[in-house]
């Protein structure tokens, strides 16, 4: 311990050690009302601000104690003790330190480090806190439904609220460009939308329209690149592609009497060189036919006809009699539409539940016949809007001593011949993905 010399200073310096030794007392009554728990702190020095002492004592006292005085000086380092329960000690310090309540270990009070929550750089309060990495909870048209509506948005829904200039996606042509694609040829090629993703208030959903109609049967993947990101600027957890969803079947005809029906839509039927077509969209059944008989200039073309029985409730069991054939049906038919090969007659009838009686009245822009071929169209609001549709195709003959059925579709029906009944029919999911000729003919 230095001694002190006997100068000038001396009576500043036992004047601070006496002011010291009076926080003493002070500082074992704080001790002793801390409770029945006891805890041996040894306190050290420590120091305060630049040109400040401090005065610590060291000892064995029950309960956390920290204590502290200060006073104004430029004294140099130096201790005193007295009785071997106090110890004073003088520095001269630039930090602020103080003693921890449980071990007596300095704690300097340095600042933590974190983020700063508005714009995502380090700051210097709180901890560090990162942000959560977004996934993709849920896209619709959901994976793995069919029958999707042709005019359906796409809609992605994330976990975290997302940046809005991160998703982007193609608006200008069929390239896969943007964090957020949807394709139907495992990206080869890409949707073009109308515009970028909308976000939904809590910018968690996501929508885009597509620019032209989703293509009939088609099925499409979506695909989220980390491009995208969150509301914090975390990059999606990884690039998401769904598996996947499909396009109902349409396809509107354009009833000019040119046959544009597809293979896909075209039906054999039970005689060589006639041909039935079948297609829908959301407004219309379209319903074509092809055959010699149908030719410029052939014979008995006011007595021959092209007809259709469409199922539905409340339908009858027996068809319309020409001349004296009348077929026994295989379905409850409700409606029955008819073509006469000399375009003198085109109409609809409906079961009343006694009687075929009018329907709706078919105009000239619902039908259209060119040299062997016929197209009509039938307004599914006039059925009822149905999910589903039986039908059965054939031509009739009711010429005197010339009466003859032929031409059923589905082709394995009937067998040629005058008035037989039907055996089979097609039922056409109207709503589904399944092109017309992949149904198959029924019972």
């Amino acid at each position: 311990m230095p001694s002190l010399a006997l100068d000038s200073t001396v009576p500043a310096r036992a004047a601070l050690i006496a002011r010291a030794l009076l926080l003493v007392p002070a500082a074992l009554a704080l001790a002793c009302s801390g409770g029945g728990e006891e805890t041996t702190n040894d306190f050290t020095a420590g120091s305060t601000d630049s040109g400040t002492s401090s005065v610590t004592t060291v000892g064995s006292m029950s309960g956390p104690v920290q204590t502290s005085a200060a006073s104004q000086g430029s004294e140099s380092a130096g201790t005193e003790t007295t009785a071997g329960a106090t110890e004073v000690e003088m520095t001269e310090g630039t930090g602020n330190t103080s003693v921890g309540p449980s071990t007596g270990e300095p704690t300097t009070g340095a600042p933590t480090s974190t983020s700063d929550p508005t714009t995502g750089d380090p700051s210097t309060t709180g901890e560090p806190t990162g942000g959560v990495a977004p996934t993709v909870i849920e896209t619709a048209p959901a994976d793995g439904l069919s029958g999707i509506d042709y005019s359906a948005p796409i809609v992605v829904t994330f976990s975290e609220a997302m940046k809005a200039s991160s998703l982007t996606t193609n608006t200008d042509d069929d390239s896969c460009s943007g964090s957020v694609q949807v394709s139907a040829d495992g990206f080869t090629t890409c949707m073009q939308m109308t515009d970028p993703p909308v976000g939904s208030p809590d910018l968690t959903e996501w929508t885009l329209v597509p620019a032209l109609l989703l293509a009939s049967t088609a099925s499409y993947q979506i695909r989220v690149t980390t491009d995208a990101r969150s509301g914090d600027d975390v990059a999606l957890a990884e690039e998401y592609t769904s598996a996947g969803f499909t396009v109902r079947y349409y396809h509107p005809i354009q009833i000019d009497g040119v046959n544009d029906f597809t293979a896909d839509e075209t039906f054999t039927s039970s005689t060589g060189g006639f041909t039935g077509y079948v297609a829908w969209d959301k407004a219309f059944l379209y319903l074509g036919y092809a055959g010699a008989d149908l030719q410029d200039g052939m014979a008995d073309q006011n007595l021959k006809w092209v007809l259709t029985y469409l199922g539905g409730a409340n339908g009858g069991a027996s068809g319309v009699t020409y001349n004296t054939q009348q077929p026994a049906l295989p379905f409850a038919a409700r409606w029955h539409v008819r073509h006469r090969l000399d375009e003198g007659l085109t109409g609809a009838l409906e079961w009343s539940g006694n009687a075929w009686v009018d329907a709706w009245a078919i105009g000239q822009a619902d039908v259209a016949q060119s040299s062997g071929f016929v197209e009509l169209r039938v307004p599914l609001t006039e059925l009822g809007d149905p999910e589903t549709v039986e039908l059965h195709l054939t031509m009739i003959n009711e010429k005197g001593l010339a009466e003859w059925t032929w031409g059923a579709v589905p082709s394995g029906s009937l067998v040629d011949n005058y008035d037989p009944d039907y055996g089979g029919y097609f039922e056409f999911e109207l709503q589904g993905s399944t092109v017309p000729a992949d149904h198959v003919e029924l019972p």
